[in-house]
């Protein structure tokens, strides 16, 4: 089963309270080359940018006010994820999102139709009991230099997450087999 690394930015924390996608990232984790198939669009959200969400991601709304809506590249999206396993760091806050564009846009179904969704949050978490699991933490737990990263970005929090787990998984895989299923 091919597997993606998948994260979004958002106009603010909450789904529920009318926030939207304004960016969104995936890669694909490919054997035997260094290469990767990626999918990586910013959107246009059609509402502001919380003031929060833009120092935390860096994205304005005069960046996104001339990207393309959801609706514009969810068919390239549900291609690239179709039939995969999609690893997502803490995958309910990515989820919300994602299915509330789908909802928007009058789909029936939700990202888990088109996927199989892993929570690398979930797996570390019962990996590390009672340690801190958030992304950075990980990043200095397993040395996997996120210098690059001097602000959260789907795009290069997907490929942290994908060096996280490649380092995560050849040391605790039967946990993670036996956690993720």
């Amino acid at each position: 089963m091919r597997k993606i690394f998948l994260d979004t930015e958002t106009t603010g924390i909450s789904a529920k309270g009318g926030h939207r996608i304004v960016e969104i990232a995936a890669i694909e984790e490919l054997k035997e080359t260094t290469n990767r198939n990626y999918f990586h669009s910013y959107v246009n959200p059609e509402r502001e940018i919380d003031p929060h969400a833009e120092a935390v991601h860096g994205i304005s709304d005069n960046y996104v006010k001339d990207k393309p809506l959801f609706s514009e590249i969810i068919e390239d999206f549900i291609r690239f994820i179709y039939g995969a396993e999609v690893f997502i760091h803490n995958s309910p806050f990515d989820e919300s999102f994602i299915n509330n564009e789908l909802k928007l846009m009058g789909f029936n179904k939700t990202l888990d139709s088109f996927c199989k969704v892993t929570d690398t949050l979930r797996i570390a978490k019962k990996l590390h009991p009672k340690e801190s699991n958030s992304l950075d933490a990980l990043c200095a737990r397993y040395s996997v230099d996120d210098s690059a990263r001097t602000v959260h970005g789907a795009l290069i929090d997907a490929e942290i997450l994908a060096r996280v787990y490649s380092k995560m998984k050849p040391n605790t895989y039967k946990q993670v087999e036996k956690i993720s299923h």
